[in-house]
């Protein structure tokens, strides 16, 4: 195991532990105030500091998004731009296109401005507040709106005004000046020591903290004293971050940067975390005083099935939390597979041609349907290239191809096309990612996670029929 873990109930801390290594280089051993890199575990802390903002007035929750920022606007290519509120921002209900990029090494240099992520970036691809679609760039948004409202540099903020009133003194957005002796290496699948990496969107995943700080924090929101600790959010404004959350699945809601689960019995409130070289969880049950916290430095460490076994010994009729499916920092991309062609509506037989919206330019595409059911994109003067993983439900045809795009940003890395297209009577619009990542030996080969980049696509019927070699 390479893990750290704490456990607390009723105000009373009763178990934190470090297990295996730190730094295995250098034989550092982890214990309760080894800071790991807490992935989207972040999204709450950010949260948090949004929430202190609006207890002061500063922030209103149902206010336009776009009101907090400058020049560089979202642009909302469905819907009323003026529905993309705060709330739904941070409840992953916007409509946002994906937006997430990674930097290993020496690319950490190249990481944008959000000025210039909202201007490439910014695009509602989805009816604002019509579903729940889980969104990093959200939380990079929010960060932006923290740093503009209170004048302070994002990490700055955390630290005056959420991490030390707290007393969480082993927490930071990124690894903090004099702290770099507490950071945890992270680990990829094969043990290897995965190279230093930062974002373009910190809000969404850049914290590092110990078990022994995110402990206290899980206390702190159940209301329970702890000695250090001020209270930077009242009773209403922690609430706040649970109600009237957006329901994610059958038991499943997301509030203010807090997932909320009912099972059985019981209701937990939290998040976990996965990102390359990092498996993490923080799990409150408010109704029995409970706090969990298990963080991993290795991707793949076995952070849900620990924190199950604690849950279970704790509450003995606990039953299966998935901890698994808790919102990520990075979604596993699946593979795609060469398949065979899928039964598509009639309707949709022929050629789509039309543009790809890039912030360098337009790009020509065409769509081809084939009357068996396969489908082909071509992007540019690329070759044709098959689209796999089809499906057409509820009006929209998805899938992905191994075309690429042609930008600055996507450039540095092979990447796959994503297709998530609206049918609008002869239109097919909607998004085409870029996506960098390790997906399987029929797609992309990256060891880890680079990028997920939105950009408007818009296709208008050309043809009935077709072939997918000829024009």
């Amino acid at each position: 195991l390479v893990l750290a873990l704490a456990v607390a109930k009723d105000g009373r801390i009763l178990w934190e532990e470090g297990f295996g290594k730190a730094d295995r280089e250098n034989d550092i051993a982890a214990d309760e105030n080894t800071m790991y890199s807490l992935a989207s575990v972040t999204k709450t802390f950010t949260a948090t500091g949004l929430m202190t903002l609006v207890q002061a007035g500063k922030v209103d929750l149902d206010r336009p998004i776009n009101d907090y920022f400058g020049e560089a606007k979202l642009v909302a290519r469905v819907g009323d731009i003026n529905q993309v509120t705060v709330r739904r921002v941070a409840n992953h209900t916007s409509g946002l296109g994906t937006a997430e990029q990674f930097f290993y090494g020496d690319e950490r240099k190249l990481v944008p401005s959000m000025d210039q992520s909202i201007a490439r970036y910014g695009n509602i691809v989805r009816e604002p507040g019509s579903r729940y679609s889980y969104n990093n760039f959200g939380y990079g948004l929010l960060d932006y709106v923290v740093e503009r409202v209170s004048g302070m540099p994002f990490a700055d903020y955390m630290r005056q005004n959420v991490y030390l009133p707290l007393d969480m003194t082993h927490s930071s957005i990124g690894v903090a000046p004099g702290l770099e002796r507490y950071a945890a290496v992270r680990y990829g699948p094969k043990r290897e020591r995965i190279p230093d990496y930062g974002f373009a969107e910190p809000g969404a995943a850049a914290m590092y903290s110990s078990a022994h700080d995110l402990v206290r924090y899980g206390m702190f929101v159940q209301g329970q004293r702890v000695p250090g600790q001020k209270a930077i959010l009242d009773r209403h404004s922690l609430d706040a971050m649970i109600q009237n959350a957006a329901k994610e699945g059958e038991g499943d809601y997301y509030g203010i940067g807090m997932q909320v689960m009912d099972l059985g019995k019981y209701r937990w409130i939290g998040h976990g975390g996965s990102m390359s070289g990092v498996s993490t969880t923080l799990m409150m049950v408010p109704s029995e005083g409970i706090t969990v916290v298990v963080l991993g430095n290795l991707s793949g460490a076995p952070v849900g099935k620990v924190s199950e076994a604690i849950l279970k010994t704790l509450l003995p009729d606990w039953g299966r939390p998935e901890v698994a499916k808790a919102a990520t920092a990075t979604p596993p991309k699946p593979a795609p597979e060469l398949d065979a062609a899928v039964a598509l509506p009639a309707s949709l037989t022929g050629d789509w041609r039309g543009v790809v919206h890039t912030y360098e330019g337009d790009i020509p595409a065409v769509l081809r349907v084939l009357p068996s059911g396969q489908v082909h994109l071509r992007i540019n003067d690329q070759l044709w290239s098959l689209v796999n993983s089809v499906k057409f439900e509820d009006g929209r045809l998805s899938g992905r191809a191994l075309s690429h795009l042609q930008t600055q940003d996507v450039s540095r890395r092979r990447h796959a096309v994503r297709l998530d297209l609206e049918l609008d009577g002869d239109t097919l619009k909607g998004e085409a990612m870029a996506g960098s990542g390790p997906v399987g030996p029929a797609g992309v080969q990256d060891p880890y996670f680079v990028f997920g980049l939105n950009h408007w696509m818009e296709l208008r019927r050309a043809t009935a029929g077709g072939s997918p070699t000829g024009e």
